[in-house]
């Protein structure tokens, strides 16, 4: 191994009461052991000369350092959480080699197809019993196996996108019809997994609130909209119109806030609707103006 990971957290908690020299030495012991990948020797000369440990403290030291965190065996000096790393390690190596074997022969596969047109021998031995290695990467990358011969052929970013569908939980009281309708529309067929949980809460939340929601899922599948329209109904108080836009608001309510004020100077005065007030014409306006 020319690497190991090297947690900070772990090796400072179990090391916090020894001192310096002997955390050093506990390093020099780790790397001994990752870069030969098998336990450390039992000859002390020996492995003391090998990570430098000359003076009485460093020799003490490594005397230390191995009986509290290594096993001595007939074997050799074993650490557990180094063997562990060291399969690991091993495990990965193995498949990447494996892995590059594979693409290797693939290639070659492909390069020989294009030539001649024909099933070569490559193609045998990657399909045949005695290797396997064509279902091995197949089962690496793909995450399935398969037994049909697809000429090899490179993974697509499709299939890479099919690979990472996330399954929709949708709800049994949303029409499934109109839902699917909608998202088969241009303007929505490209909505991702997040943008559907969205329209799925909009639904829900006018659901709760006795709202129309079936409608608004209906109107967005019938006109194939982007999004789904608040089905709230508007507020209807301008008689011109049908509807009270945010200007005439504004008036309405500066009208009614004047209007006491004006009514206590002017006792006479004819009384006035502030909406139409609002919606009268210019002349009936210079008839009715508080002045």
């Amino acid at each position: 191994m020319n690497h190991y990971p090297h947690h900070i957290g772990d090796f400072d908690r179990a090391t916090r009461h020894l001192n310096r020299i002997e955390r050093s030495i506990y390093r020099d012991l780790l790397d001994e052991y990752y870069e030969t990948e098998k336990p450390l020797t039992l000859d002390l000369p020996k492995l003391k000369r090998k990570i430098l440990a000359i003076s009485n403290e460093e020799s003490a030291a490594v005397e230390q350092v191995l009986s509290e965190f290594f096993a001595e065996t007939p074997t050799g000096w074993y650490h557990s959480r180094c063997d562990a790393e060291i399969l690991h390690y091993k495990a990965n190596n193995s498949q990447k080699a494996m892995a590059g074997k594979a693409s290797a022969a693939a290639k070659e596969l492909r390069k020989q197809q294009a030539l001649n047109g024909k099933s070569t021998d490559v193609e045998q031995a990657l399909n045949g019993a005695p290797t396997d290695v064509a279902t091995h990467v197949e089962q690496t990358f793909n995450g399935t196996s398969t037994n049909q011969n697809q000429n090899h052929k490179p993974i697509t970013k499709e299939k890479k996108a099919q690979a990472l569908v996330i399954p929709l939980d949708l709800p049994n009281w949303i029409n499934k019809s109109h839902w699917d309708t909608w998202h088969s529309s241009p303007k929505r067929k490209a909505a991702s997994h997040a943008q559907k949980q969205i329209a799925i809460g909009k639904l829900t939340r006018w659901r709760d609130e006795g709202l129309d929601h079936e409608k608004a899922l209906e109107d967005a599948a019938a006109a194939g909209w982007q999004g789904l329209v608040d089905p709230k109904p508007k507020i209807k108080t301008s008689i011109a119109s049908g509807y009270e836009s945010p200007y005439s608001a504004s008036q309405r309510k500066k009208f009614e806030a004047a209007a006491p004020m004006v009514a206590a100077k002017n006792p006479n005065l004819t009384s006035v609707d502030p909406n139409a007030f609002l919606n009268a014409t210019g002349a009936e306006h210079a008839i009715a103006r508080i002045g």
